[in-house]
């Protein structure tokens, strides 16, 4: 290829932001930061970096969704940001009177009993291990204790 052809490549390439990973050089550059733990699928800046973010703003459908999903992709609660068939109804959660709320789950008010599993919450969910303020995760959401309970829900 000769040199000029060449140049004109690299530009095009770099003005579309194809050799820098994103969809643009103003998407490449707001996406400094990215919430992982939200959205392990690809990069999704923080809502505190960028606001509020709509399914129209990233450009992709059915993406994993941990919660707390602070941007709101998964409308319906299974754990899918997006999906391409439409978001059908939330569930209602299941949720502990007030003052009852264990200190394992942040994202939802839960109890330590009855005794629930993956299938009564219905997604993914933060699950706080720490003793010194009673967070022992009663339920065993988060059997590999890696943060994250009800993974495969």
């Amino acid at each position: 290829m000769p040199v000029p052809v060449r140049r004109l490549a690299l530009a095009l390439l770099l003005a579309t932001g194809w050799l820098a990973g994103g969809g643009s050089p103003a998407s490449v550059s707001a996406q400094s930061s990215c919430d992982w733990a939200s959205y392990p699928d690809f990069c999704i800046p923080p809502a505190s970096d960028v606001g509020d973010l709509n399914c129209a703003d990233v450009g992709a459908t059915d993406f994993t969704v941990y919660a707390p999903d602070p941007h709101g992709f998964d409308g319906d609660y299974d754990g899918i940001g997006c999906e391409s068939g439409g978001a059908t109804s939330a569930p209602a959660p299941i949720a502990a009177s007030t003052g009852s709320c264990d200190p394992s789950y942040p994202d939802i008010c839960l109890a330590s009993s009855p005794d629930l599993d993956c299938a009564n919450v219905g997604f993914a969910l933060t699950v706080i291990h720490d003793p010194s303020i009673g967070a022992y995760d009663p339920h065993g959401f988060d059997a590999d204790y890696d943060g994250v309970g009800c993974e495969s829900w």
